[in-house]
């Protein structure tokens, strides 16, 4: 796999062809733009995930469907990592949800088998770079068919 998704305004670490599901959590942190990312089943088993970062599997399997279908209620708020986040907007198109709470925000994305879940705060990066990031490297996954 290439780095093609790479953020150009950080230097970007280059995956292997083979990357684990861990690797690409690294990636996600060495853009500098994330305080936190995970890679989780549809289902909510967790892949791979950075320390101390907790997102509850009822978090993901209620997410998902909101992720997929256009004109679901989605809920006001979620859990991640004990705190609890307005959902600002879903977009089914891409499958993409943003949340907020505070000068920090949560992004979901789906990829064809799974979910990225990421942590950004204001002090790293405003939240369209961070969501760049994490949009980026789920593009890539869909791609490659994961």
């Amino acid at each position: 796999m290439s780095d093609s998704f790479a953020v150009k305004s950080k230097p970007s670490k280059s995956l292997p062809d083979s990357a684990s599901w861990q690797d690409y959590v690294e990636y996600l942190l060495s853009t500098g733009m994330l305080d936190a990312a995970g890679i989780y089943g549809q289902e909510g088993g967790v892949w791979a995930h950075s320390e101390e970062w907790d997102v509850p599997s009822a978090t993901i399997t209620e997410m998902v469907p909101h992720l997929k279908s256009h004109g679901a209620r989605v809920p006001t708020s979620i859990v991640v990592n004990g705190k609890s986040y307005m959902v600002v907007r879903v977009d089914s198109n891409d499958g993409t949800a943003y949340a907020r709470a505070g000068s920090s925000g949560v992004v979901l994305t789906l990829t064809t088998l799974g979910v990225i879940v990421c942590r950004h705060s204001s002090e790293k990066a405003n939240a369209g770079q961070a969501n760049l990031a994490v949009r980026r490297l789920a593009d890539h996954l869909r791609q490659a068919g994961v």
